[in-house]
């Protein structure tokens, strides 16, 4: 491959934000979480495919004597834009009554030692919403 030809390539995958999304794979990849590109999923409104920048995902284990005891997953979807300026996460104030965060949120449970509905309190205190 000549030279004027690579560094057009190079130039067009910068534009196209391709870079910017192999960046946060690698980032995502450094940090031991298990990450991807190239999903697609089907968009309903539009009747069409769209792929899904980066799909990342972590989890946790509480485990004592080789027995699991709690396990946490911390999923990530990313849409990636290329920007001189950082971008900021908006949030909306929740009501009073939406404080309380824990049983409710909590997808999939089994093997707890009590009723998960006894466990809210305790949640709660470490609760996103908190």
């Amino acid at each position: 491959m000549n030279e004027e030809l690579r560094q057009k390539l190079i130039k067009d995958l910068d534009k196209s934000g391709f870079a910017s999304e192999m960046r946060v794979l690698k980032i995502f990849h450094s940090l031991k979480w298990r990450a991807k590109s190239g999903e697609g999923y089907f968009d309903k409104d539009e009747n069409i495919t769209r792929e899904i920048d980066i799909s990342a995902y972590s989890s946790l284990l509480l485990k004592h004597r080789e027995k699991t005891y709690a396990s946490i997953f911390f999923h990530i979807v990313a849409e990636i834009k290329k920007t001189e300026q950082p971008w900021v996460v908006f949030r909306h104030r929740l009501g009073d009554s939406t404080d309380i965060c824990a049983w409710n949120n909590l997808i999939s449970s089994f093997n707890l030692p009590d009723e998960g509905s006894k466990l809210v309190n305790y949640i709660s205190r470490s609760s996103l919403k908190k």
